[in-house]
């Protein structure tokens, strides 16, 4: 069970994890000894799961974004590795989530521009054999990290 100074610690690193553990300590009122002792637990526990930089997909507005559902032609687990194997070795998926409902898959695409993002929905996921159907969503701007 996590406390408030837990949850708090949690907080500010999901705001900014480059926070060093003296300011963490300083917003939740603790030492820096204990307040790291706490967020090595959290650690340890499972509750964070590592640290990442937050990367802007498109700075300078030129390039495109889509979120990109996919449909297994088969609901098999050799569908699923052949379809995730595939996946991770193209470029242009940033990010692939397992989901449920219609579709089995979601994916974050960045491509250069609008055609090329269309070639790497018809050449790069055409070509992959496991797909039954895809459907794709024009990402206008991103709200949250």
């Amino acid at each position: 069970m996590l406390d408030k100074i837990d949850q708090h610690i949690l907080n500010l690193l999901k705001h900014n994890a480059r926070l060093s553990n003296a300011e963490i300590a300083k917003r939740v009122n603790l030492s820096p000894t204990p307040c790291l002792r706490r967020i090595k637990r959290l650690e340890e526990r499972g509750h964070i799961k590592g640290y990442r930089a937050v990367i802007d997909l498109y700075p300078d507005r030129d390039s495109v974004g889509a979120l990109v559902s996919v449909k297994l032609a088969q609901n098999s687990l050799a569908s699923a590795e052949e379809f995730e194997a595939a996946v991770r070795q193209l470029e242009a998926v940033s990010q692939c989530f397992t989901v449920s409902g219609v579709y089995d898959y979601v994916l974050i695409v960045s491509a250069a521009s609008l055609s090329d993002l269309e070639r790497v929905l018809k050449k790069d996921l055409g070509r992959i054999e496991s797909i039954q159907d895809m459907a794709s969503t024009i990402i206008l701007n991103q709200i949250t990290d």
